[in-house]
C-alpha cells in the first residue's frame, strides 16, 4: 500500500514539473515573439488558452 502511494506521488511530481516546464517554455517563447513578431506569436497565443489563467497570475 505504501509503495503504491509513493508511485502515485512520483507521478504527480512528474506531471507538476512537466506543466511547470511548459509554462516556462511558453513565457520564454512569448518574450521571443515580442522581439521578433512572426509565426511564433500565433503558436504562443494558441498555447496560452490551454493553461488555466490561475497559473499565469501566479507567475507574475
Amino acid at each position: 500500500m505504501y509503495r503504491h502511494e509513493f508511485e502515485l506521488a512520483k507521478r504527480q511530481v512528474a506531471r507538476f514539473s512537466l506543466s511547470l516546464l511548459r509554462i516556462v517554455r511558453a513565457s520564454f517563447r512569448k518574450r521571443i515573439a515580442f522581439s521578433i513578431p512572426s509565426i511564433e506569436l500565433r503558436s504562443t497565443s494558441t498555447q496560452k488558452v490551454q493553461h488555466p489563467p490561475r497559473l499565469f497570475r501566479a507567475q507574475k
